[in-house]
């Protein structure tokens, strides 16, 4: 019986298994667009979150430090640069380009938080 489904399965058209294989391709990039949303959102919510606990910070503490990274112009530099690039993730325009500008954004937070981990700076 075994012989027999098989003999029935190699008779099928090379088409049909060409339909099986999109089928497949289109299910693994739904996945992968679900996905891309998620992590779009995540990180939008992420870099909200950060951009408004900055301008808090801003308008009820003093600023602590010394040099330019305790300048108070840089500061809110990078809160309208986080809430660019969060509002565009949102936005969903230009999805490669907004991923791109994500990945460079925190690229140079982390270089800024390595930089001051190597001077000895409280974070």
């Amino acid at each position: 019986m075994a012989e027999f489904d098989r003999s029935i399965f190699s008779l099928a058209p090379k088409w049909q298994s060409r339909i099986v294989d999109d089928t497949r391709s289109r299910d693994a990039a739904a996945r992968g667009d679900r996905a891309w949303h998620a992590l779009r959102l995540l990180l939008a919510a992420l870099l909200l979150t950060a951009a408004l606990l900055k301008m808090h910070a801003l308008v009820m503490q003093p600023l602590v430090g010394i040099g330019l990274f305790a300048s108070r112009w840089l500061v809110l530099a990078v809160v309208q640069v986080e809430l660019l690039v969060a509002f565009w993730l949102l936005a969903g325009i230009w999805p490669a380009w907004a991923w791109r500008s994500a990945i460079a954004l925190f690229g140079v937070f982390g270089a800024v938080s390595l930089s001051k981990a190597l001077a000895g700076e409280a974070s």
